[in-house]
Formats: structure tokens, sequence, C-alpha cells
């Protein structure tokens, strides 16, 4: 700011003390108000329009700031994209997401397991045995028709299953539990079982 006693020695001679005075304050003071409303201002606020930040599935929960919907808490993100998948799909299996999820956890095995098996077996429930509950393919060969009485009882026996016969003995590749699970397919079954799991895990809702 400039010097008053400056102002008067080199630049308003002769004039009347009183008025180059108040001048003087006014402006200087106009000068001051300005920098305090800037320094009120908090240095970290942000754009209130800023974007959300948006996320793929994973096994691990997501950071604090990524959403799927608006209507979707954090904790439930593997369980809303399995549904919100099986839905955009018209899946029977649609609802079912927090079941395998927390099944997934119990067993400690990939959230995507039931449900991309599921697909690959039954097209995500529409093409099983009537009555049978049973989109796994679990136990059926030849005349065979492994049969449960919903989906919690087969997701619930299929799950311990993986868990120790395949799993627990260390299949843990798709490849790996199709020798077992499903002999014939020849890399088929496991070929698709990697395609549904990437389908799962960069899966985008259509409500973002």
């Amino acid at each position: 700011m400039v010097s008053f006693s400056h102002l008067m020695k080199n630049f308003l001679p002769g004039k009347d003390f009183t008025l180059v005075a108040a001048w003087f304050f006014a402006s200087n003071m106009i000068v001051l108000v300005l920098i305090i409303i800037l320094l009120s201002v908090p240095t970290g606020a942000r754009s209130t329009n800023e974007e959300n930040i948006t996320y793929s599935v994973f096994s691990s929960k997501p950071p604090v700031n990524a959403t799927i919907s608006d209507s979707v808490e954090i904790d439930d993100a593997r369980a809303a994209i399995i549904d919100q998948y099986f839905k955009e799909h018209k899946c029977p299996l649609a609802g079912t997401g927090r079941k395998m999820v927390e099944l997934s956890d119990e067993h400690n095995f990939e959230f995507w397991w039931l449900p991309a098996i599921a697909w690959q077996e039954s097209s995500c429930g529409k093409n099983i045995i009537d009555g049978s509950y049973n989109a796994w393919g679990y136990g059926i060969y030849g005349d065979n028709a492994k049969k449960f009485s919903n989906w919690d009882e087969a997701m619930e026996i299929i799950a311990n299953d993986l868990s120790v016969n395949f799993f627990g003995k260390g299949l843990v590749e798709p490849c790996e539990v199709e020798r077992r699970y499903t002999p014939p397919s020849k890399g088929s079954w496991c070929r698709s079982i990697k395609y549904f799991k990437d389908e799962l895990i960069n899966y985008k809702s259509p409500n973002i």
C-alpha cells in the first residue's frame, strides 16, 4: 500500500490535508477488506459440482468416496454389483447377491465364483431343472439331478463343497477347478468362468 507520508510529500503538495487523509484511508481500507474476504475462503474448498468417483467391483471394500448408485451402501458393493448385473440380464438369481458375498467371505474365496458358475451352468438360473434351484450344474450327470429346496440351501452346500474340495485343495484357478468340477469341458468351462469373472469385476452399473 502507498505510504501516507510519501503521498503527502511527493504527490499532493498544497492539497487540503483533511481531504487527502480521507481519500488515503478510504482507498486503503477497501484493499484491506478485499484481502480479509479472500483469506476467509478455505483453501481446501472444492467445487460442489465435482464428480463422484465411480468404481468397478473388487473383492475388498471400496474407498469411502466411491459410489455405485445413490441407493447402495458402500459395504454392499459386491452384492449390489451381482444383483444389478443379474437384474440387467433378467436373471432368476437377482436378489441373491448378498447371500453369495456372505458365503464367499465365510469360506474365504473370491465373490465372483458363485455368480460366474451360475452363469456358465444355467444362464444365471434361467435354464434349470424345474423346482431344483440348481443353477450351478451341481451333482447333475446322466440321469442324476441334485435338487435343493431353495436358492440359499443350494448356495450354502455348493460354497462349502467349493471351499473344501476345490479351493481347500489348492485348486484356485478356473481351469484347475474345471478339471474336477466338469472334466469333459476341456477348457471351454474355464474360459467362460474367466469371462464372467471379468464381466463382474469390471461391471459399471447403468445407474451411475
